[in-house]
This record gives C-alpha cells, structure tokens and sequence, in this order.
C-alpha cells in the first residue's frame, strides 16, 4: 500500500492537485469501533477500543505526505481547544518501522502537539478501508464511527464542525 500512497501523492502533486492523495470524501459511518492496535510513543501497545469512554478524531498520515503536514497545524489546536471537554487528536503514523525515529524528531518540527501511534504494517488501512492518506475518522464515546474524511482535514470541511460538536455533546445523565 506504501507505493500505492506515495505514486497517488505524486501524481496529485505533478497534477497541482496537493490538497489531499485520496479518494473523494467518504463520509461513511462504520457501525462499531475498529478492532486496531498500534504502538505508541514509548513503545507500548495501544488500541482503539481502550479509548472507550473518550471522543477519538484518528488522523491516518505519513511523513512524506505533503497534505498530511498540512493538516497538523489544524489537528494541535483543535486538541489543545477540544481536550478539556474530551477529544483525543490521535495521528497514525504509516511510516516504516526504520523511519519511527525520524518521525519522533519531526513531530515537534511539524507542530504536533497530541499523541502518535505507530502502524508501519499499515494494519489500519484494512481495519479503516483506506486506500490513500490522509484520512481522519471521528469516533464517539461509545465507540461509534460518526464521521469519516478522506483528504486534508480543516476547520471548514463540510460536516466536521457539526459532528464534532455532537460527538463531544454531555452525555445525559442516565437514571437508576
């Protein structure tokens, strides 16, 4: 898949395309949280499905992908915004396992400011039927896909704001 991203990422950029090496936007909602696992930055093994309970905006990039870098500077502020009413930004790095070094020396450079996880088998692009970087997915406390965009993620998509907004709504008290 790895060759297959960087050729859509050349050809969008010999084009002048540059926003985004994928597909057209899905929005497509997915029923249940993705059975996925990563490792995070200090080497520990992560999963989505721990993360129940928190609104979850996963962020599938690389670093070669030159609209992934473009959306990070949207994805900080939004966590450092959204983190105290619950949203954890979390950035899915697909670079290769030799590059893992690389990309924890350029996270800063780039301006990341929320957690990395590393998936350079691309287990992810499977689990989330990704074809093409970058692609964001909303998901909701109770481990519900709510939204889904493939292309670079700014404040103005259309429908990201609304989503958001719910996702990250008070869960209603429930009586006993």
């Amino acid at each position: 898949m790895r060759h297959r991203l960087r050729n859509c990422l050349a050809a969008l950029m010999l084009l002048g395309a540059g926003t985004a090496c994928s597909p057209p936007p899905d929005e497509a909602i997915k029923p249940d949280t993705p059975a996925f696992s990563a490792t995070d930055t200090t080497g520990h093994s992560v999963t989505l499905s721990s993360l129940r309970g928190s609104v979850v905006l996963l962020n599938v990039w690389a670093t070669w992908c030159t609209p992934c870098r473009q959306e990070i500077p949207f994805l900080s502020r939004l966590q450092a915004e959204e983190g105290a009413r619950g949203l954890r930004v979390i950035g899915v790095s697909i670079d290769e396992a030799a590059d893992r070094a690389e990309v924890l020396v350029a996270a800063p450079r780039l301006g990341i400011r929320y957690e990395i996880w590393f998936d350079p088998a691309e287990r992810v692009a499977s689990v989330m039927d990704i074809s093409a970087v970058p692609v964001s997915a909303l998901i909701d406390r109770s481990g519900i896909v709510t939204w889904r965009h493939a292309g670079v993620l700014r404040k103005d998509t259309p429908g990201f704001a609304q989503a958001l907004d719910a996702a990250l709504a008070p869960v209603p008290a429930t009586r006993n």
